[in-house]
């Protein structure tokens, strides 16, 4: 029957041991009490017999899943914070920029400006109440956004 797609393999002799290792899906159906250690080993394909005996080497070791230990070493979480502190720092030169200008600058920070980016302008009012809102509102328009520059012309 060669090359015809069938493997041939016995199923009495495994191509290797079989260890009390599982996986996390096993181990989260052994925690919730879903399944036995025998069951688990049954559906790696052992046989009664050798999944009782992986399931006493597994107790006499003792390999249980603790969920308040981790195998992740603090370190590596040092490395995240790291790049986290390099990626705020990047937003943050990225961001979007809010200036009071006087109408003498208009050329340099709204004409000379728009060639690089988007710039808004605010035109504002002595009304204080009213401005005060709208430049609120721009304010967090600008947290939210980057790569623009508001302008604002009282």
């Amino acid at each position: 029957m060669e090359g015809s797609g069938v493997t041939n393999y016995a199923t009495d002799k495994p191509s290797y041991a079989y260890s009390t290792a599982t996986t996390e899906f096993d181990d989260a159906l052994l925690q919730r009490d879903i399944v036995t250690p025998t069951q688990v080993f049954l559906a790696k394909g052992a046989s009664l017999e050798e999944a009782q005996r992986l399931v006493a080497l597994r107790e006499a070791t003792n390999v249980t899943v603790d969920p308040t230990t981790s195998d992740v070493d603090d370190d590596s979480f040092s490395d995240d914070e790291e790049i986290m502190q390099r990626y705020r720092q990047q937003r943050q030169q990225q961001a979007s920029s809010v200036q009071y200008i006087q109408r003498n600058e208009w050329h340099r920070h709204v004409n000379e400006a728009s060639l690089q980016q988007w710039v808004v302008v605010c035109l504002t009012s002595s009304d204080t109440e009213r401005t005060g809102r709208i430049e609120q509102a721009v304010q967090e328009v600008a947290r939210a956004t980057s790569g623009m520059q508001f302008v604002f012309i009282p």
